[in-house]
């Protein structure tokens, strides 16, 4: 095969060099033609293409199709982080608004010594208290001006709510809210209790 490749590529210096010389015009057609054939056995040469041929630079974008991408060879890593944007998150949803992600997330149970239940983004729970918690993040949040979320199962009163704490107290006033921590309060009718199964998401 190497023989051939060599072959034809003399053939098509040759006629170059003719041409060069004012002794023989190759029309574009056969230039083409000859070239076509060149590259054709050189491709057989090496069983196909080579990996190292294919760059994204030769590849036409409307070539590249979620049908020739496997599913297993798009991973997390191959994707950069500043490519994630909320605009390429949409998926199936209804209308136009766009899906923002959530930052952190919790479920514990807060009774006794507290225990993970599952979790995004939180390293661990502090007990502060009853009812009162600390949500300690495993990577900060951009800023503190992110919006939290809670529930919690009625088991101690009715009206029960899960918000974020003023440190001491039930009232929310923000003092206690950094972008490494949160501090929520569970309370109900009776006032601050343990929650056995405490939920709560952060997201900005």
């Amino acid at each position: 095969m190497t023989t051939a490749i060599d072959s034809l590529r003399g053939i098509l210096n040759g006629f170059r060099d003719l041409n060069s010389k004012g002794i023989y015009t190759m029309n574009a057609t056969e230039t083409d033609l000859l070239r076509q054939i060149l590259l054709e056995v050189q491709t057989l040469s090496f069983g196909g293409l080579v990996d190292g041929s294919v760059t994204t630079a030769k590849l036409a974008d409307n070539a590249v199709t979620t049908a020739k991408i496997l599913d297993a060879n798009v991973t997390t890593a191959k994707i950069l982080d500043a490519n994630v944007t909320p605009a390429k998150l949409n998926g199936a949803q209804s209308g136009s608004a766009p899906i923002f992600g959530v930052r952190a997330w919790v479920n514990f149970n807060g009774t006794g010594t507290v225990v993970v239940l599952a979790s995004g983004n939180v390293s661990s729970i502090t007990d502060r208290g009853v009812g009162l918690y600390t949500v300690n993040f495993t990577n900060a949040m951009p800023d503190v001006n992110y919006f939290f979320s809670g529930s919690c199962e009625s088991a101690g009163g009715n009206n029960v709510v899960c918000q974020q704490s003023a440190g001491s107290g039930t009232a929310p006033d923000g003092t206690q809210k950094s972008v490494s921590a949160c501090q929520i309060v569970v309370s109900g009718s009776i006032g601050a209790f343990d929650g056995a199964a405490i939920s709560a998401a952060f997201l900005r």
